[in-house]
């Protein structure tokens, strides 16, 4: 046909959420940032305890949506039961309870070296090629390939990202509290 075009427009996502809209979430038994920085990419299963976490009290009188801020991505019993099916194999669902109810920790273990760094725009630290940060995300959509969540091995301990399919569920079964960022679109990178 000549048509040298793409057959598929990949898009990716960093999964964020509305944090001036839905309430935010601590926990209430002594879980602190430290903890939560073990969560870079390796299981946690077998030693998560389930806890309790409460609102952020300058958030008492927010909504906690399906996706309240927390130091990982949290999800609602109804965002789970949306999202659980196309996540399953790549996250653990890590039980905590807020307010009587039952929110899921997302502790993603699927992290995959698919960065094109030939394309991509970052800045590393002054005294290392470590990477500081991206100003731009370029990706091997070959590697990407049903895939709707993962994080990259230079930011294993930050938000994951999420392909279309997760963005047009959310959008699909109306979920609220998430904020999606694109970072790329393989039709224009």
């Amino acid at each position: 046909m000549g048509d040298n075009r793409k057959e598929t427009i990949m898009k990716i996502w960093k999964l964020q959420f509305k944090l001036n809209e839905y309430a935010m979430l601590i926990p209430t038994n002594g879980i602190d940032v430290d903890y939560v920085q073990l969560f870079d990419g390796r299981s946690h299963k077998s030693d998560w305890k389930n806890f309790e976490v409460r609102r952020v009290d300058d958030c008492l009188d927010m909504p906690l949506g399906d996706a309240p801020g927390f130091f990982l991505p949290v999800l609602s019993a109804r965002a789970k039961k949306a999202l659980g099916s196309i996540l399953d194999k790549d996250v653990e669902f890590l039980e905590v309870k807020c307010d009587n109810n039952i929110f899921w920790c997302v502790n993603v273990i699927n992290v995959i070296d698919a960065v094109d760094y030939n394309k991509s725009i970052y800045t590393t630290f002054s005294n290392s090629d470590k990477i500081l940060a991206f100003k731009k995300y370029c990706f091997y959509e070959e590697k990407l390939r049903n895939c709707n969540i993962f994080k990259i091995p230079d930011e294993c301990k930050r938000s994951p990202f999420v392909s279309e399919r997760f963005k047009k569920t959310v959008e699909e079964f109306g979920l609220e509290g998430f904020d999606l960022q694109l970072v790329w679109d393989s039709e224009i990178s």
